[in-house]
C-alpha cells in the first residue's frame, strides 16, 4: 500500500505553492507520522510495510514516486475545533487517553508542521475530524531511484 506526501502546501492552504520538506523531516526523524480521514481503510496497513511516496508532479493527476518503505502503526484519532481557533486532538484510540490542548503543538510538530500550518491544512470549520495517525514504526531509508 502507498502512503502519499505532498512536496507542496495545497491551494487552500495559507502558503500555497511553498515546499513542504515532508521527505527530508521523515528523513531526519522530524516528521514522526502523517494524519489521514478513514481510519477502517488505514487500519489493514497495521503492523504491515507500506511504501512513503510523492507525486512527480500533480496530486491525483501524475505517477507516484516512492522514496522509502517502513513498518506502520496505525492510532485512530479525532481532531476536533477548541474554542474559536484552536484544534485540540481529542483522543487517541489506542492509548484511550484524553490529550489537551499544549499537546496538540507536539503532535502537530511530529506531522511535520507549525501549530498554524496543521490547523490550515486540516480546515477546522467544519467540526471534528475523525480519522488516524500513521506512524512508521522503523528507521526509514531512501530508496533507489
Amino acid at each position: 500500500m502507498n502512503l502519499m506526501f505532498s512536496t507542496m502546501f495545497p491551494a487552500y492552504h495559507p502558503r500555497n505553492g511553498e515546499q513542504t520538506g515532508f521527505v527530508e523531516k521523515i528523513f531526519d526523524g522530524t516528521k514522526k507520522h502523517t494524519v489521514r480521514k478513514n481510519y477502517d481503510y488505514w487500519a489493514k496497513c497495521e503492523g504491515r510495510r507500506v511504501t512513503l511516496c510523492v507525486w512527480r508532479e500533480k496530486p491525483y493527476n501524475s505517477k507516484q514516486k516512492p522514496f522509502t518503505t517502513a513498518v506502520a502503526r496505525v492510532n485512530k484519532i479525532e481532531i476536533a475545533r477548541w474554542g474559536a481557533v484552536y484544534p485540540v486532538l481529542t483522543t487517541i484510540a489506542t492509548y484511550a487517553r484524553r490529550i489537551g490542548f499544549y499537546a496538540i503543538e507536539d503532535f502537530a510538530r511530529d506531522d511535520g508542521l507549525s501549530i498554524f500550518d496543521f490547523q490550515s491544512w486540516f480546515h477546522y470549520d467544519i467540526g471534528s475530524i475523525a480519522g488516524c495517525a500513521c506512524i512508521w514504526l522503523d528507521d526509514v531509508r531512501r530508496v533507489a531511484q
